[in-house]
């Protein structure tokens, strides 16, 4: 009998253990959800990069155009659903893709300059557009940690290529430089090399 009653208040403590530890892990609504990765992923362009460093975290955070319906086997072009866009036509020799976007979203851009376009927009951005912010003291000097810099701006129109009669609000973005350096003080001087004005 007292070996019965062992096993069964051990059956029960290890039954008691089990639910607790699956009622502990479970997901509580509100607060913030936290996904542990095994790397860092090389940017958060989720067209750029073609690896689940990049996918798995970034997936839930962007919007597309359009998509892949996610619950279907095969992606092909009767699989394509909308996100942003609620519709989308081909014109007539089917060169030009047109896309019917959701009212009241908001629509950000990014651009990634390679080549010729790049070391154009960086000596038009350093020796051109930085010294036209008002009272300019020169840019901050932190970079991110791999040698890359990333500087945000408060208004689009101190580049002298927008007209500011277009212009109905003003808008700020970030530009990144992306540097071949392996830290942050290689990537600094050769940003300073190149012209770059950090402040003093």
């Amino acid at each position: 009998m007292k070996r019965n009653f062992k096993v069964m208040t051990a059956l029960v403590t290890l039954a008691a253990v089990s639910l607790g530890g699956q009622m502990a892990l479970a997901q509580k609504s509100g607060g913030i959800l936290k996904a542990y990765h095994r790397g860092t992923p090389p940017s958060g362009s989720i067209h750029e990069e073609a690896t689940n460093s990049t996918l798995t975290p970034y997936m839930g955070v962007m919007n597309n155009l359009i998509m892949y319906d996610q619950s279907k086997a095969t992606n092909s072009l009767d699989t394509i659903v909308p996100d942003l866009a609620t519709s989308w036509s081909w014109s007539s020799d089917e060169t030009k893709l047109t896309f019917k976007l959701r009212e009241g979203v908001a629509i950000g851009a990014r651009v990634t300059l390679r080549g010729k376009h790049m070391w154009e927009f960086l000596d038009r951005f350093i020796n051109v557009t930085l010294p036209r912010i008002r009272d300019f003291r020169g840019v901050p000097t932190r970079l991110s940690g791999a040698g890359d810099y990333t500087i945000g701006l408060k208004d689009q129109l101190i580049f002298p290529e927008i007209e500011y009669d277009k212009v109905d609000e003003p808008r700020g973005m970030n530009v990144t430089i992306v540097t071949t350096a392996t830290n942050d003080e290689e990537g600094r001087e050769l940003l300073r090399l190149l012209g770059m004005p950090f402040r003093r």
